[in-house]
């Protein structure tokens, strides 16, 4: 027995954490979706002085040099090579497939709109972590996962006069892609520092994001600020700092749980693109924002196991 008040005693008991993991997971989730939810006004923004091509590669490439920079500041080491397929696939995914597709979207359609569509995420991410990252989701998790993407879906329909646009198609396809580098990622992050992940991706992609910027560059490099802001947002916040904050969460949290954060997405990026882009805001966003968050409420208290 150890006397009340010795400090030898106090040493040896383990420091408690001052949230418990889960809360955490949810707070490190929620910073980083909300960086992601700057990703259609600002790439809106972006066209209005870069081609989708260049904005794709040239964000990766931005961001690229940044994580080069932090990773030499840091002296981070360099991942094991069992983990380079996947580092590969990740790059296809994030780097090239989503990036590209969002782009091609956001000529068509309103930053506001697609993020609607977007909200297929969750259900997809969820998908693809029981397919490639280990987890797997009760029937009641999946339940609630539906039931988020049936709510968001509804509000995406009414929002565009119940009809899909052709923008969607991109979206859709961006989603898979998005969705599959997220799980790629989480997974990787339980061994390796979550930020390191994409700042090791985009070092890796470094030669052809590179090449592929200087491909697609334009014939008259715009000197409107905003384009050139709207650009750096995105190759800072939603390519590199917004993934330090999700792949910890998802690390933390698990891959599905922490994707379910991702309902909440839309209606963060309809109200940036209100504030900065003038799209309009519409009273019955607040009506469906509550029934999603009610749904991601419930999601977090269900159990998913990993294999």
């Amino acid at each position: 027995m150890t006397r009340t008040g010795d400090p030898r005693a106090l040493a040896d008991e383990p420091a408690r954490p001052l949230l418990p993991e889960g809360v955490v997971a949810l707070i490190l989730g929620f910073i980083g979706m909300s960086m992601f939810a700057g990703t259609l006004p600002a790439t809106r923004i972006a066209l209005d002085g870069f081609g989708p091509g260049f904005i794709s590669a040239g964000r990766a490439f931005g961001a690229g040099l940044v994580a080069l920079l932090v990773v030499m500041v840091t002296r981070s080491p360099l991942p094991a090579r069992r983990d380079l397929p996947q580092f590969a696939m990740i790059s296809v995914c994030l780097i090239a497939g989503f990036p590209i597709f969002l782009g091609l979207a956001m000529v068509h359609v309103p930053a506001s709109h697609g993020s609607v569509v977007l909200a297929i995420l969750p259900i997809a991410t969820t998908i693809a972590a029981a397919i490639v990252g280990g987890e797997r989701p009760g029937l009641l998790f999946w339940l609630l996962g539906v039931l988020g993407g049936a709510i968001v879906l509804v509000f995406s329909l009414s929002d565009a006069g119940w009809s899909l646009q052709w923008g969607d198609t991109y979206l859709l396809i961006g989603a898979a892609f998005a969705a599959f580098g997220y799980a790629l990622s989480g997974k990787l992050a339980r061994r390796m520092p979550g930020w390191t992940v994409m700042a090791w991706t985009l070092i890796f992609t470094l030669p052809f994001t590179g090449l592929a910027s200087y491909a697609t560059r334009p014939d008259v490099w715009p000197t409107t600020p905003s384009v050139w802001i709207a650009l750096g947002y995105l190759a800072v916040f939603s390519v590199f700092v917004g993934f330090y904050f999700w792949n910890r969460a998802m690390a933390i949290g698990g891959i599905a749980k922490v994707g379910q954060i991702q309902l909440l997405q839309p209606f963060i990026t309809i109200l940036i693109a209100y504030l900065i882009g003038g799209e309009a805001l519409e009273p019955h966003l607040i009506v469906f924002a509550v029934l999603v968050v009610t749904v991601v409420g419930a999601a977090q208290k269900v159990k998913v196991t990993r294999r």
